[in-house]
């Protein structure tokens, strides 16, 4: 019985880990800015820039989170440019 007990808290640690949001507190790497939030960083929430885009359609555009980046810059790394959905980092491929 202890095992199982022991499995399942160790269970249910590695799955609260598992699903944090990226080390940038939960931002998300792009910002849309349109017409409708006065060129304020209106909607937030997207990990890559095509998803920014399809959402801005041509009355927006899409710029960097300065809160998402803030958080590489201040430790001197690169801010990755796009996120998964679970927000880590997406690999870089050289060209």
């Amino acid at each position: 019985m202890k095992i199982i007990l022991t499995l399942a808290a160790a269970a249910i640690a590695l799955g609260a880990t598992a699903q944090r949001p990226s080390h940038a507190g939960g931002a998300r790497p792009w910002c849309e800015l349109g017409a409708m939030t006065g060129g304020d960083f209106g909607n937030c929430n997207f990990a890559t820039f095509a998803q920014c885009m399809a959402t801005a359609r041509g009355d927006g555009r899409c710029e960097r989170n300065p809160r998402f980046d803030a958080y590489y810059f201040e430790r001197g790394l690169p801010a990755p440019t796009d996120v998964d959905p679970y927000g880590r980092p997406l690999p870089r491929y050289k060209k």
